[in-house]
């Protein structure tokens, strides 16, 4: 067994916020496949600064469990590449808008978006295959919320094709 696995876990997070119902904040997270979710993990977001601008905030030592708040993950397929190079890939992610155009009826810059530029990005370096992958063949696919195998206190949504899985995302978000 070589020092770092040659695929990386990717996951959604979402936090409850204090904006209501249907609103939600989003995080990547980046997990060695080797390890378990309760151990640490690397943490992805952004968040809003005082000045009406947004600033990237990343942990590659952070808790999952640590803030009360976090609803659920969405199971995303694999990286293709190391924890490592992963954790480098997503910390060069600028949290500013930039030319990014915002998703039909959303009035501001977001987490959400950031989070889908991101994947957006990783698709388009060929980081995250958007096709049917001989991993996600051996999978059952799950409808709603089911308990991880490994980690039986955190709720995973399990999506098998990973394109549905943003087109799911996408609907999720923007109602």
């Amino acid at each position: 067994m070589s020092s770092e696995p040659k695929y990386t876990r990717l996951y959604i997070a979402l936090y409850d916020t204090e904006g209501g119902n249907g609103k939600y904040h989003w995080a990547l997270i980046i997990h060695d496949p080797w390890l378990r979710l309760s151990k640490r993990i690397s943490l992805y977001q952004i968040k809003r600064t005082g000045n009406h601008s947004w600033a990237l905030s990343a942990s590659n030592n952070a808790r999952l469990l640590a803030r009360n708040t976090l609803l659920c993950l969405v199971e995303l397929p694999y990286l293709t590449i190391s924890p490592s190079l992963a954790r480098r890939f997503f910390a060069a992610q600028s949290p500013l808008q930039g030319t990014t155009p915002l998703l039909p009826g959303q009035a501001d810059w977001s987490g959400a978006q950031w989070v889908i530029r991101c994947l957006d990005q990783a698709v388009q370096h060929h980081l995250l295959l958007l096709v049917h992958c001989p991993i996600a063949s051996q999978l059952k696919p799950s409808t709603g919320t089911s308990h991880c195998q490994r980690d039986r206190d955190l709720k995973v949504l399990n999506m098998v094709d990973s394109s549905l899985t943003l087109r799911v995302l996408m609907k999720f978000w923007v109602r």
